[in-house]
This record gives C-alpha cells, structure tokens and sequence, in this order.
C-alpha cells in the first residue's frame, strides 16, 4: 500500500508541470458555473488534461523507466493512476456542484440552465466513462500512439454531454428524479471494469528506446 501511496504523489508532482493551465482552466470552470453547457466544457477539458499529461510527461521523460527499476509491481503503477482519476472525478464534480448552488443562490439563473444534482451525476459518469475508455489505452499503446483515438473519443465525450445539456437539459433532471444517483456506481462499475482490463494490457506493454 505504501508503494501506491508513493505512486500517487509521483501523479500529482507530473501535474505540476502544467499547473498554470490547470489552474486557469479550474478557475474558468468555478466562474462559469451559471450554465450545464460550459460546466461540461471545462470538465472535459480539466479532465483531458489530469488524465493525458502524466502518462505523457513519463513518455517525454522516460520516467516509465525509473518507475521501471523502483521496488513497485506494474499492477501497483495501474492502482495509483485509477486512484488518482476516481479522485479527481470526484473533486471536480464537487467542486462544479458547489460553485453552482452558490451562484444560483446569488444569481436568477433560469432553471432550464441551473447545475442540477441529475447533471453533476451525468457529469461524474460521463467522466468515468471517458476515463475507463481512454486510461487503458494510454497504458496499453503509451501518449503518441494513442493521442488520436484519445482525442476522438475526448471530442465524442465532450459532443454527447454538450448535446444532453443543450438540447434536453430537462432530461438531467428526470434523470435524477428516477434515481441519477445510481450513476455513481455505474460509473464506479465502468472504471473496475476498466482497471480489470487495463492491468494485463500494462503488464505486457514493452519499453524500448
């Protein structure tokens, strides 16, 4: 367990390389928060970014080598990334739940536009989804080889939740009326799922200059 926790904080040193992004980017989200369109927007982008950029930087940097020759089994390596995705799911799906019942307590936002708690439920699973797509991928084939089906299905996520919130944002709200929060632990399913699949793909993958 100690070698995970280790792991963790190596994830969170990578995303220090980017930090001004992140932070402008995480800031633009809290801002924006008045409307499901842009709330989506700015979670898919925070969230191409915490899940690509590590796993790109290791490329760059050859770091998968050092992890390579550390006392640390591969499968503890998959373990710490999809800690580190569950965790932010859950941050920047709060955070985008708090921000907007702030700003619809200060603001008159029209209800067909207000965060709903079915939207940040669509939000967290559509994110899962994302990541039980794309984590195994980067693991399996690395950054450069999978940047473009990364990108496509970044650009497919991004589409079917912008299409949801903007054309039948009243369908977020049935959604949670119906029981939205058992989109949690469908999301929770998807990325076991993904991590069952993911650790044998990383376990095989080769290094080589």
């Amino acid at each position: 367990m100690e070698n995970v926790k280790n792991l963790v904080r190596m994830e969170g040193y990578k995303l220090l390389c980017i930090r001004r992004a992140l932070l402008g980017y995480l800031v633009l989200m809290v801002f924006s928060a008045f409307a499901m369109q842009s709330a989506v927007f700015f979670f898919f982008i925070l969230l191409y970014l915490l899940t690509y950029t590590p796993i790109a930087y290791d490329e760059r940097s050859k770091g998968d080598y050092h992890i390579g020759v550390l006392p640390v089994e591969r499968v503890q390596v998959v373990q710490a990334k999809y800690l580190v995705s569950l965790v932010e799911l859950v941050l920047l799906s709060l955070l985008i739940g708090v921000s907007g019942s702030l700003v619809n307590r200060l603001c008159e936002i029209p209800e067909a536009y207000r965060i709903s708690f079915g939207g940040i439920m669509s939000l967290f699973f559509g994110g899962a989804m994302f990541v039980g797509v794309v984590m195994p991928c980067l693991l399996w084939l690395g950054s450069i080889k999978a940047r473009y089906l990364v990108m496509a299905v970044y650009l497919l996520m991004f589409a079917a939740m912008g299409a949801v919130s903007y054309f039948d944002n009243q369908w977020i709200t049935r959604t949670a009326h119906a029981g939205g929060v058992w989109l949690i632990p469908s999301g929770l399913a998807i990325l076991l799922f993904s991590y069952a699949v993911a650790v044998p793909l990383y376990r095989r993958r080769q290094f080589t200059n």
